[in-house]
């Protein structure tokens, strides 16, 4: 009998040289430029406590508390701006804190969401 059990999900978040894995069991992750987040956006245009990212029901969603908002790109290169709001994070993309895409290329940070495998 093969017993099968699950990894689980994560979130990995790239940003210049820091590399983070979230995983559901973890308290809220803080993005921002306060030395205090748990990864910091030294930019002028990224608010002290931008955006946090929480795992909801399985599933990890960022939560925009900013003044810029917070610019999302899926694989397929589609962007939404969430402002004061929540959205969810799935497959892989960028994060721009506070501006849009195209004035930010250097300050992206990177995020893949790792879904549920199962494992022998």
């Amino acid at each position: 009998m093969s017993r099968e059990k699950s990894i689980g999900i994560s979130l990995l978040l790239h940003y210049h040289d820091a590399v983070v894995n979230l995983h559901p069991t973890e308290n809220a992750f803080m993005m921002g430029r306060h030395r205090k987040c748990d990864l910091v956006v030294p930019r002028k245009f990224v608010s002290r406590h931008h955006a946090r990212v929480e795992c909801r029901e399985g599933k990890f969603v960022l939560i925009d508390q900013s003044l810029n908002g917070t610019y999302i790109q899926d694989t397929r290169g589609e962007v939404e701006f969430v402002h004061q709001n929540t959205a969810p994070l799935t497959g892989s993309g960028y994060l721009s804190l506070g501006m849009p895409m195209s004035e930010n290329s250097e300050n992206l940070v990177y995020f893949y969401c790792r879904q549920d495998a199962p494992t022998a």
